[in-house]
């Protein structure tokens, strides 16, 4: 499995270089964070000085003290009803309020940074939908009039307007951190589809409305209200702060990532198999309403989803998904009747290339590639399973000698 470079991790760090600032204020520290995206895995680099719990980069700002975040955003012309409330700039301006240069996933790690967690994107259980649930939050717009130059507040609410199927219902007091989704290979859902703030119920989203909210174009539910907004193009502040218990929302959602070993990341940290009880018993006593999305690799043991799932559920995780990934590298035969048949199928590609949508060399060298990762993965296992099998000998030797009275095991008792 690739090294992730998620969300969470980046979260962390940022809490770590906070901490570290504080510790330092005398000093006058003004170094800068370095973090790392989850879609490139550049380094980037916060501007301005990291103190007080404050994290800089271009366009947002996370303030740890304050609890909030502020992105720089601008009013963009919407063409249609409102599928979000902002948007990536250059993205479905044409849909959105607003729009802003800050990246989704910086939203993301902010809101983790503030001691947040994913919650639950909108869908059907059963025939019910159910809408988005998680942490709220509070969403307020700071502007200064053209006119006058004053300054000027409101709720991200007042800028929106019900029509047509929306009319009857009510706007929006609070949004849920519905997170999005970080993928296996480390890259950020909303970063490819530059979705921040939506108010069409959507899993790509990192923020959603707590309703169902459809996103058909004519059944949207939400229009711009003119005599609230100001002019296209002027400069707004999007301020998005947690509201009270967010942090211990009963709705949250994990993700629980393993690879053709049986290696497992949760939440962008390692963790082994028989802590996994534990991990969960934390997680519900936080989240009581929780659930793990458990995401296998196409090639990993079957055995290893359920085996996991068994150890989270007797730690307290019930709603549980299960997903196994695309084949991210071409299979390779175990036995000798399986090699050769993969062999005359490459002999039968080989003398009809025209007849492939690939072409068959580029294939077999893909092949060959994983031919050489997967013997070099079973060398290194082999040097594990050696010395694993030398401390077990030793360890069973030591428990042999060990005087004591050995109670009667129940498969030693005669029938």
């Amino acid at each position: 499995m690739k090294r992730l470079l998620l969300v969470a991790i980046m979260a962390i760090s940022l809490f770590v270089v906070g901490v570290a600032a504080e510790s330092k204020e005398s000093r006058k520290s003004t170094g800068a964070a370095e973090v790392r995206s989850p879609a490139s895995g550049s380094p980037k680099a916060a501007s301005g000085k990291n103190t007080k719990g404050i994290i800089r980069f271009p366009h947002l700002v996370i303030d740890r003290k304050a609890r909030e975040l502020r992105l720089e955003a601008t009013v963009v012309k919407a063409e249609y009803m409102l599928e979000f409330l902002l948007c990536t700039a250059g993205g479905k301006e044409y849909e959105s309020l607003m729009s802003t240069k800050a990246k989704p996933w910086q939203v993301h790690a902010g809101l983790l940074a503030l001691g947040l967690h994913p919650g639950k994107p909108g869908g059907y259980a059963g025939d019910t939908y159910v809408p988005p649930r998680g942490a709220g939050l509070n969403i307020v717009l700071k502007w200064k009039d053209k006119k006058t130059g004053q300054p000027q507040t409101a709720t991200a609410t007042d800028w929106l307007k019900l029509s047509g199927k929306g009319a009857k219902k009510v706007k929006p007091k609070k949004w849920i951190f519905v997170g999005s989704e970080v993928m296996p290979d480390g890259s950020y859902w909303a970063d490819s589809t530059g979705e921040i703030i939506a108010v069409a119920n959507l899993a790509s989203a990192v923020i959603d409305v707590p309703m169902e909210s459809t996103k058909a174009l004519k059944h949207r539910e939400f229009v711009v209200n003119a005599k609230a907004v100001p002019p296209v193009g002027t400069k707004v502040q999007i301020v998005i702060s947690p509201c009270r218990g967010a942090a211990n929302a009963p709705h949250a959602r994990s993700f629980l990532d393993i690879d053709p070993l049986g290696r497992m990341i949760i939440d962008g940290k390692k963790i082994e198999m028989p802590n996994l009880r534990r991990w969960a018993g934390d997680y519900m006593k936080k989240h009581n309403e929780g659930m793990v999305v458990i995401r296998s690799a196409a090639k990993a043991l079957c055995c290893y989803g359920p085996i996991a799932a068994m150890e989270l559920k007797l730690g307290g995780v019930f709603d549980m998904e299960f997903v196994t990934m695309e084949l991210e590298s071409p299979l390779l035969p175990r036995t000798p009747q399986q090699a050769k048949a993969a062999l005359e199928d490459w002999k039968s590609r080989f003398a009809n290339p025209q007849d492939q949508l690939r072409d068959p060399g580029k294939e077999v060298q893909a092949t060959l590639r994983e031919i050489q990762r997967r013997r070099a993965e079973l060398k290194r296992l082999d040097g594990l399973l050696v010395g694993y099998d030398k401390s077990l000998r030793e360890a069973l030797e030591a428990y042999n000698k060990t005087p004591r009275k050995r109670p009667m095991h129940f498969d030693e008792v005669e029938k």
